[in-house]
């Protein structure tokens, strides 16, 4: 085993769920820069994928440090707030890959994404850093539940780019939020706890699998019911279409759970709030008049009043010297 390449699947379940997740190099790169790890305690379980980024084997040990540092962080805390839990260990993660950084000058640059998920029995709750994503298969029905942290998504909600043009833009993948960036450890957590029921499956995925993957390919690999057959069948996939980038899809199968509804694709209020932000900045304002211009001039209906007094003036006065 090649440790530079390889990673161990993983493949853990209990009562209330089963997760399996592969790592792959993929065709291209001579080195795994993704990683992935579960870490349980009591009934709390933390679920992780990551990116790394960096030359000189920046990026490998980027996403390796993200995910220990996360896991030591909750296996050790006494904090049981999932929120809590996940945004002081992405903080930490975030220290200490820029600690390391300033440590080992010749891994200057080196960061990470991240996507991360606490499960609590069939509730769930989601951080994420930089552009690996997370995403809910009921059926046929896929729900992205992340948006990524890139400078065109940032360019198109504050409405200076058409969010038409986001689609394969040449700069997407460069992100503005990541661990160990100069952005900041700005984690973004989820609001609403996602509510999952038996046979929903949470995919946790880096870029190297999600860019070749419509949804379409979402549904037809991973809901294949044998799990490990699904998440082998996607990542066949992603290889089938060049595997140029390093691999990483994870799948959390909920084996219990009432009933819920499911959350809503975050796509759609993005591009609601993109388009709605481009038009604001592209209504041109009616000019201001300023007190410099020249203004018309009223109609002088006085003058019309003085002739007509002048002239009835003149008709008495020459009845009267007659």
């Amino acid at each position: 085993m090649n440790f530079r390449k390889d990673v161990e699947p993983i493949d853990v379940e209990n009562a209330s769920h089963r997760i399996y997740a592969l790592c792959h190099v993929g065709h291209v790169r001579h080195e795994n820069q993704d990683f992935m790890g579960v870490f349980e305690r009591d009934d709390q379980l933390l679920f992780i994928v990551s990116d790394g980024m960096g030359g000189h084997h920046g990026g490998f040990e980027a996403s390796r440090m993200a995910v220990a540092e996360l896991g030591r962080h909750f296996m050790e805390c006494e904090e049981r707030s999932p929120k809590s839990l996940l945004c002081q260990g992405i903080l930490n993660a975030h220290n200490a890959l820029q600690g390391f950084a300033v440590e080992n000058p010749e891994m200057e640059g080196m960061g990470a994404t991240v996507v991360a998920a606490i499960i609590v029995e069939n509730r769930v709750w989601i951080a994420h850093l930089g552009d690996s994503r997370a995403h809910v298969l009921r059926g046929d029905d896929v729900r992205q539940l992340t948006i990524d942290h890139t400078a065109i998504n940032s360019l198109a909600l504050s409405g200076d780019l058409d969010p038409e043009a986001l689609a394969n833009h040449p700069y997407g993948h460069i992100l503005d939020r990541s661990l160990g960036g100069e952005g900041g450890a700005n984690t973004e957590i989820r609001e609403d706890v996602i509510l999952l029921q038996a046979g929903d499956r949470l995919i946790l995925s880096t870029d190297g699998y999600w860019q070749s993957a419509s949804d379409e390919d979402v549904r037809r690999d991973l809901s294949i019911s044998s799990l490990t057959e699904a998440v082998e069948a996607a990542l066949s996939h992603a290889l089938e279409c060049g595997g140029s980038d390093n691999i990483t899809i994870g799948v959390l199968e909920a084996r219990g759970g009432e009933e819920t509804p499911l959350p809503a694709d975050v796509r759609e209020d993005f591009l609601s709030r993109a388009h709605e932000r481009y038009r604001e900045n592209r209504i041109v304002p009616p000019p201001v008049r300023t007190d410099e211009e020249p203004r018309p001039r009223p109609r002088p209906h006085w003058r019309w009043g003085i002739l007509f007094a002048v002239v009835l003036g003149g008709i008495i006065a020459f009845f009267m010297s007659n």
